[in-house]
């Protein structure tokens, strides 16, 4: 909790500051990889970076961001995340895995955070792939750090959270959490693959905006009603 507190006195400070901007991640394939997926193929293309998966795996894959120019994002709070994403392969609902669409780590606070129906909802590619950067948007702790998956942190921390050994990964939403994963990202993570069979992703552009006006994260938790 000192910790948190000492979070929100810097971002009282640094949001009497700011000026609206963004942060640009573009498509460029150094110092990304490719998560969860071991046999898929990367490579630069239209004007983007590319993830091939030619062997139809059964599980969701990532473009994973470098970690170089992550770090102290914490303006970005209240703004927004879009992502421009090219993909084909889904060839109907059924086949789509539900998994987050967009994930957030940090590994000084032990925690990854997901949302999902961003770019795509039922099998459906969205035509303006975004998502706002508060808790009320739909972000849920997913479990601690390097938590990839689908699953909620309840099921990833179980007795954990009693024993003492997953605190950090274990507490519920709220805003000073998002703002706090923000100021020391490891890692940011898009999702490039959404069903089963072969697919193909291009990763355009990822892009962090701050909000036009200053926004205070809430300790309060947020749960969804």
């Amino acid at each position: 909790l000192r910790g948190f507190a000492l979070l929100l006195c810097a971002l009282q400070v640094s949001f009497g500051q700011i000026v609206a901007k963004k942060f640009v991640f573009p498509g460029d394939s150094e110092g990304w990889t490719i998560e969860g997926c071991p046999l898929c193929t990367k490579a630069n293309a239209n004007a983007g970076l590319e993830i091939g998966d030619e062997y139809g795996g059964s599980e969701a894959f990532y473009f994973r961001a470098p970690s170089s120019g992550l770090g102290g994002l914490q303006a970005a709070y209240g703004g927004g995340l879009s992502v421009d994403l090219i993909h084909s392969g889904i060839s109907g609902s059924s086949s789509y895995i539900a998994a987050p669409d967009v994930i957030l780590s940090s590994d000084q606070f032990n925690v990854s955070i997901g949302i999902d129906g961003v770019i795509f909802a039922d099998g459906e590619k969205a035509s303006f792939a975004h998502a706002s950067l508060l808790e009320s948007a739909g972000w849920t702790v997913l479990g601690p750090a390097g938590t990839f998956s689908a699953t909620t942190c309840s099921s990833v921390c179980g007795d954990a959270a009693v024993g003492g050994g997953q605190q950090e990964a274990c507490q519920p939403m709220t805003g000073v959490l998002m703002a706090s994963v923000l100021s020391s990202l490891s890692t940011i993570l898009v999702r490039g693959g959404y069903a089963t069979g072969r697919e193909t992703s291009v990763l355009r552009k990822l892009v962090l905006t701050e909000p036009d006006a200053p926004q205070m994260p809430s300790m309060e938790p947020y749960h969804r009603e």
